[in-house]
C-alpha cells in the first residue's frame, strides 16, 4: 500500500466503526443487564463522529492545493478509489507536506491500524454490519 493511500482507507473505515457501534448502541438499549453500558457506547460513538469530522475537514484542508476542485468531492467519496493511489497525486502531497510527510504517512497509518483493530474488535464485516461469530 503507497503512503497517502492510506489516508483514504481511514476516511472509508471510521464511517464503518460508525455504523458497528450503532448497531451496538441499540442493541445494548434493548438488553437491560448491558445498560451501564450504554452510555458508554454512547459516548464512544459521539467522540467518534467528532473525529471523524475533523478528519474530513483535514483531508480537505490537506487536499486543497493538490488537487482540483472539481475532484475533491471523488476523493472524498471514494476513500479507496484509485485516485488516493496516484503517483502524481502522492508526488503533489509530498511536495505541499515536505519534511512533515514522513510523519504525516506515519499517524495515518497508526489510524489506519487502530481503525482495523476496532473493526476487528466489533466484528464487523466490510461494510460495518457484525459479523454473524
Amino acid at each position: 500500500m503507497s503512503g497517502i493511500e492510506v489516508a483514504g482507507l481511514v476516511l472509508g473505515a471510521i464511517p464503518l466503526i460508525l455504523a458497528g457501534l450503532e448497531f451496538y448502541v441499540k442493541g445494548i438499549a434493548v438488553t437491560r443487564r448491558y445498560r451501564r453500558h450504554e452510555e458508554e457506547f454512547t459516548s464512544l460513538l459521539v467522540e467518534l463522529k467528532t473525529e471523524n469530522t475533523t478528519y474530513i475537514n483535514s483531508i480537505n484542508i490537506l487536499l486543497f492545493g493538490v488537487v482540483p476542485p472539481m475532484d475533491m468531492a471523488d476523493f472524498l467519496a471514494n476513500p479507496c478509489g484509485d485516485r488516493w493511489k496516484d503517483s502524481t497525486f502522492d508526488l503533489k502531497l509530498r511536495a505541499r507536506l515536505k519534511s512533515s510527510y514522513d510523519s504525516y504517512i506515519n499517524t495515518i497509518t497508526q489510524m489506519n491500524d487502530t481503525a482495523v483493530m476496532i473493526q476487528h474488535k466489533l466484528m464487523l464485516d466490510s461494510s460495518g454490519k457484525v459479523r454473524r461469530a
